[in-house]
């Protein structure tokens, strides 16, 4: 407990310097001597042993493949990474604080690089592997429980040059509809007009993320949302209803988990890249995301004719295990 506490505050006060330092970046009078101080700050956090096979080509698009830790979902998940790529897209797949053989031959397999660190990280790891691929300007991050559907890739980013040249805001960030996810799942209910069978079991839907809330705790909704009593349809037949729309995106009022996120180099450079400090990292490139976002007026747009699935959070973890073991037509790719 008292752990845990120390790192609450430790990462808050990283925050706080993180937050001061973009704010006085851009008063008069300040402007030297805080850009000197953000980038000796964020010199810090690329700092840590790794290992990389470099393959890189050197395109404008960088895909990071968070992956290492749920080594059963690969047969499910790989197929549909692989679906989404282009010739203007450099792979790097990314495991951090382990390094795996395995991870290694798939990579030379697929002509992709592979980087690994000593340090159990997820900031860092993402400073060391982004600052390896200098020409990339725009940069895909997927986590190794994200059921990716067709086009997801094009769709985001799609959405967030559409909403730059339609909406009134900057837009920094692009991401899909997730099915578990605080915003992604309630437009998936709406849209669906499944709103009202969700409440009458689980009670009140809300737009709100965080440890408090039912949809990122409850083992009974994760089954709930990726369509266990088939109230809810297949993850990849709601993506092929969306899809019958014209394209449209929304802006994202909330803090969005970012399993799956397409974001443009120079904003990550303008908050100073993700803070590395005690414990694994694991939430906290999410929180400074989110953050610096509203800090820099670099918005969040949603894809809205993309619907994509998320395995799950922490505590729904053995629920959905036990789901996708005894249902796997759920997960299955289904592009029929």
């Amino acid at each position: 407990m008292h752990f845990l506490a120390f790192y609450f505050i430790y990462a808050v006060k990283t925050i706080s310097i993180i937050i001061a330092i973009i704010y006085y970046t851009r008063k008069e009078g300040f402007e030297v001597d805080l850009i000197k101080l953000k980038e000796k700050y964020s010199k810090h956090n690329i700092k840590g042993k790794y290992r990389f096979t470099d393959r890189k080509k050197d395109r404008p698009k960088l895909v990071l493949l968070l992956i290492g830790y749920k080594r059963q979902l690969w047969d499910d998940i790989l197929p549909r990474f692989k679906s989404q790529l282009d010739d203007d897209m450099d792979v790097c797949l990314v495991s951090s604080g382990r390094y795996f053989d395995e991870l290694e031959n798939l990579a030379r397999e697929n002509d992709w690089s592979y980087i690994s660190t000593k340090k159990n990280n997820v900031c860092l790891i993402q400073n060391i592997a982004i600052s390896l691929f200098k020409k990339a300007s725009l940069i895909f991050k997927v986590d190794e429980d994200i059921f990716l559907t067709k086009d997801a890739f094009k769709k985001m980013e799609s959405a967030m040059v559409r909403a730059q040249e339609e909406s009134p805001y900057n837009i920094g960030m692009a991401a899909p509809l997730l099915n578990l996810n605080a915003y992604g799942y309630y437009r998936i209910l709406e849209k669906l007009g499944k709103l009202s069978d969700f409440e009458s079991r689980f009670g009140k839907a809300k737009m709100a993320a965080g440890r408090d809330q039912a949809i990122e705790t409850s083992g009974d909704i994760a089954r709930f949302m990726w369509g266990e009593d088939g109230t809810i349809p297949h993850i990849d037949k709601i993506d092929e209803l969306f899809s019958q729309s014209n394209p449209s995106w929304s802006i994202c009022p909330i803090r969005l988990s970012i399993g799956c996120i397409l974001y443009k180099r120079s904003f990550w450079e303008d908050f100073g890249r993700f803070p590395v400090v005690i414990g694994d990292g694991m939430g906290l490139d999410e929180t400074i995301m989110i953050a610096a976002g509203a800090a820099l007026s670099q918005t969040m747009a949603v894809a809205e004719d993309c619907a994509v699935g998320h395995f799950g959070y922490k505590d729904q973890g053995a629920e959905m295990m036990k789901l996708y073991c005894s249902r796997r037509d759920l997960f299955s790719w289904n592009l029929k």
